[in-house]
């Protein structure tokens, strides 16, 4: 059985609405449809009640029936509501899904008609984007590995199996018999699988004695509170302790010779063969391969976590012993230690390529940088959109390029090919001609003759003066939505990429949803919970965003945003894409520093004259397990370099106080907009604070 929820009408108002429409029916025909508004995403679960909402979009006319299906499919639905809902009081179902069976899926399908006549065939019919998963209460389960013997010597990986809704354990233990046990993590977060669904924890090992050989146990519960053990299971295999494992690392770029201009960086890129081990890289360049360490240059100031699983440093070569002309050989060395020189070399490596630096003079092999910020902006009078752009350099993002190559298509580049057989667009600016502006500076043209109905994808590419031309741009559009889509961006986050978008006005405009697929032309669905409400009908500009949480790191997401106008048309928007960047690594205990507070003493510098900033953030070292040995900022998930001190100095004004200061210098030329810096502290053990975000610059 069902529950009816009305939407909106009292009696008498009822009465007054059915006049209007029956004096209309003359005129013309009432407009009857159906769109499924949920379930949006798949395996969406009932309610703890297990009940479960069923919402839809109509026009207000008709009789509308509910049904359940196992594939989408016409043919096989049976129904949900038992009498005919009237479209006029009705846009939403509550259906009792207690006596289904458990681990089963179900789409919902809507059908309407203009009277509840059982024998009048059916006008629209309207099947759900997702499903809804019953899924009851299951026992906690805990399958755990390693299935054969493995070796560990500073930490390892355990990975285990969950299903049901629980809590869970780890253990380590000499044998498989009860008793003895120690305790490597636990109680879990709560969780609750349907399925088996792998997981993962990181072990530190270091210190437990070698030659010794431990099961893992894992353990469930169904409550925190419960007396018993629910589940208890323990490993086939062992972990066995050895501390004598040899290091190995390879450094695989450059493996060639590379040509870097004075002041330019190189990104050193290596492999360490050993996610797991707890030890440290750093990076150096010598000028021979000698194999004496004494006259190495030490690169990365610091160390760099073999478990954060970075595998890549960018080398500035900004010192005054870089000179033009000099010739370099990298070496990247794993340590037991993230102090000084980091103690004991466990292993090295050199890399088979050398970089040579070059000056004005030199031989110029670095192409400009592939411009990443390209917009299309609304049309004008006359079919006209503006193209706006950040120009890149002559190496990199440094100096001046030569030349723009600006191409648009009716079809999305997806190659260099599809983006060589675009239509030239001629780029002209009014003060320096057709050439570039300097790197940093904001760039822009008009593309006239367009067709107002058409969508229109734009890229650029750009060329130095020696002939080198960067990687295509990213990929900009225009949109044929009722709305006017001003902008629409996906932006990287720590763990989240957050989608945001302006309408410069809307019309008709009932509510957003957001679609993702990690394939540009793959299958989109819908990942918002909810219709995100439009401003219906407006001239005003209005800002949207919607935070994706749910992502993994590495991947590459695809989104497009999916607009419900008020008479139940969709319309969907072009794709936009990002990857969400890799936090900081977990603390390596369970006390670690926390920052309580930070930010911009004065945010705001002007990119023509530049000037200083003052950076401040205050810690708490008394959660952490030593005293507070950095505070340094993070751009794009990287570490930038720069250092916040409690000394008296750089800004700061009472050293020992706990709240550390830096000052730094913004050059002119810095591009407009917003750049979110983070700050993380770490103490003496190795212990990292959470991310401390959204610090902005403007």
């Amino acid at each position: 059985m069902g529950h009816l929820c009305r939407c909106f009408f009292c009696v008498g108002l009822t009465v007054v609405m059915l006049g209007l429409w029956g004096s209309a029916v003359a005129q013309q025909a009432p407009d009857i449809f159906i769109t499924m508004g949920s379930p949006v995403s798949s395996r969406e679960w009932p309610d703890p009640d297990g009940t479960f909402l069923i919402q839809w979009f109509d026009g207000g006319f008709g009789y509308i029936s509910l049904f359940y299906d196992a594939d989408n499919e016409e043919g096989g639905e049976v129904l949900i509501n038992p009498l005919p809902l009237m479209a006029s009081e009705f846009s939403s179902y509550r259906w009792d899904t207690n006596d289904m069976p458990n681990l089963t899926e179900w789409y919902i399908v809507g059908k309407i008609k203009m009277s509840p006549d059982e024998n009048e065939p059916w006008i629209g019919t309207s099947y759900s984007l997702g499903t809804v998963y019953i899924n009851r209460i299951m026992e906690p389960v805990i399958r755990v590995g390693p299935d054969a013997d493995v070796t560990a010597d500073r930490a390892i990986t355990l990975i285990f199996q969950l299903r049901g809704n629980g809590y869970y354990w780890l253990f380590y233990d000499v044998d498989r018999e009860p008793g003895g046990e120690g305790q490597i993590m636990g109680p879990s977060d709560l969780f609750g699988y349907p399925e088996f669904t792998p997981g993962v924890f990181e072990w530190e090992t270091k210190d437990l004695p070698h030659g010794e050989s431990y099961y893992i146990i894992g353990k469930t519960k169904g409550s925190l509170n419960a007396p018993d053990w629910s589940y208890s299971e323990a490993s086939l295999g062992r972990v066995m302790i050895d501390h004598t494992q040899q290091y190995q690392i390879n450094v695989q770029e450059p493996s060639g010779t590379e040509y870097v201009p004075v002041g330019d960086s190189f990104t050193v890129a290596w492999e360490d063969l050993d996610p797991n081990v707890l030890a440290y890289v750093i990076v150096y360049t010598d000028t021979d391969i000698d194999g004496d360490p004494s006259d190495d240059v030490r690169r990365s100031l610091l160390p760099i976590m073999v478990r954060d699983q970075l595998n890549q440093f960018s080398i500035v070569f900004d010192d005054s012993s870089d000179r033009a002309g000099n010739i370099y050989y990298v070496i990247a060395r794993i340590k037991e230690s993230r102090e000084g020189d980091g103690g004991e070399t466990l292993a090295e490596g050199y890399a088979d390529g050398s970089i040579i630096l070059y000056g004005a003079q030199g031989q110029d092999r670095t192409p400009p940088a592939a411009v990443q910020d390209l917009k299309a902006y609304p049309r004008g009078e006359g079919s006209t959109i503006t193209l706006r752009w950040t120009a890149p350099g002559d190496d990199g993002n440094y100096g001046r390029a030569a030349s723009y190559d600006i191409r648009y298509s009716t079809t999305i580049f997806e190659s260099d090919a599809d983006f060589g057989s675009g239509t030239n667009v001629p780029y002209i600016d009014e003060f320096t001609g057709n050439s570039p502006l300097s790197s940093g500076s904001p760039q822009k043209v008009h593309v006239k003759g367009l067709d107002a109905s058409t969508v229109y994808y734009f890229a650029l590419k750009t060329t130095d003066d020696a002939g080198n031309t960067s990687p295509m741009s990213n990929i900009a559009w225009t949109d044929s939505m009722p709305v006017e889509l001003s902008s629409f961006e996906a932006v990287p986050g720590f763990g989240r990429i957050t989608l945001k978008w302006t309408t410069a006005s809307e019309k008709d405009a009932l509510g957003w949803h957001v679609a993702r697929c990690e394939r540009a032309n793959g299958d989109f669905g819908i990942i918002t919970s909810e219709l995100i409400p439009a401003a219906g009908t407006s001239s005003e500009p209005h800002s949207y965003s919607y935070t994706d949480n749910d992502v993994a790191i590495g991947i590459t997401y695809y989104y497009k945003l999916v607009l419900y106008n008020l008479d139940g048309s969709q319309d969907e928007s072009l794709v936009v894409s990002a990857s969400a960047l890799a936090p900081p690594a977990d603390p390596i205990s369970d006390q670690y520093p926390l920052i309580l507070a930070g930010g911009f003493m004065g945010s705001v510098v002007s990119s023509t004259m530049g000037g200083e900033l003052t950076i401040m953030a205050v810690v708490d070292p008394y959660t952490g397990s030593g005293e507070i040995e950095r505070v340094e900022l993070y751009y794009m998930g990287i570490p930038a370099g720069i250092l916040l001190y409690d000394d008296g100095t750089h800004g700061d004004d009472v050293a020992g106080d706990n709240m550390f200061h830096t000052t730094i210098s913004v050059e002119p030329g810095l591009a407009t907009g917003s750049y979110v810096l983070e700050i993380v502290a770490t103490d003496t053990d190795g212990n990292q604070s959470p991310v401390f975000p959204y610090v902005t610059v403007r």
